[in-house]
């Protein structure tokens, strides 16, 4: 897929979108699969009473994927997916219509073909730079593999913003013992930090060679 250009960066092109999620497979994050290959992996780590019944938001959807499977796993109510690429939002309905019409092919314990299209919907947007109204509530919120590169094109005061929306459309409990949810993931780019972490092995041992 080709670069994107990131909303308010003149000039400034990456091959990831702003949202922090990559447009071509392979990479560490939501990355984009061919429909049909295995589950992702961080969906085994989603307890249901999370998605079921409860309308939903997916930060840096990517190609839709997960935002569908969450969908079909879990029975979420409604799952918005959003993601700054347009040609990314495009593909996640393309893959949306995929899914659905393999669906018709096979029985399976799912969400029942006609529901897929009426609970899943899909939106380009700039998270980050958007102006949500708190009219629009959800009761959990994925955002995954997407605040380190919100860091890294709107700094601290970016994530600070992202954290500060996501909270304000988060739709209050009715009772004290049940709290809105917030899945992210504990170590997002464990791939990153295990680089790091060798590169730091290699910087003591060079070290100690040294004195």
């Amino acid at each position: 897929m080709g670069r994107s250009r990131l909303d308010g960066g003149e000039g400034f092109e990456t091959g990831k979108s702003a949202m922090g999620v990559a447009e071509s497979s392979g990479e560490a994050g939501n990355v984009s699969i061919d429909v049909g290959m295995k589950e992702d992996p961080r969906l085994a780590t989603f307890k249901r009473e999370w998605f079921e019944g409860k309308d939903c938001l997916d930060i840096g959807c990517n190609e839709g994927l997960i935002t569908i499977n969450i969908a079909k796993k879990f029975f979420c109510r409604s799952i918005l997916g959003i993601d700054i690429g347009a040609g990314l939002i495009e593909t996640a309905y393309w893959n949306l219509w995929k899914i659905a019409k393999m669906e018709i092919s096979k029985s399976q314990e799912s969400l029942p073909t006609d529901d897929v299209f009426k609970r899943i919907s899909f939106l380009r947007e700039n998270f980050v730079e958007s102006s949500r109204g708190c009219s629009e509530m959800y009761d959990t919120t994925v955002c995954l593999s997407v605040t380190k590169w919100i860091h890294l094109n709107w700094g601290d005061d970016g994530l600070i913003n992202m954290f500060v929306k996501i909270w304000r459309l988060l739709r209050p409990k009715q009772d004290n013992f049940s709290f809105p949810i917030v899945a992210m993931a504990c170590c997002m780019f464990p791939i990153f930090w295990a680089k790091k972490r060798n590169q730091r092995l290699q910087v003591l041992s060079a070290l100690e060679c040294t004195f």
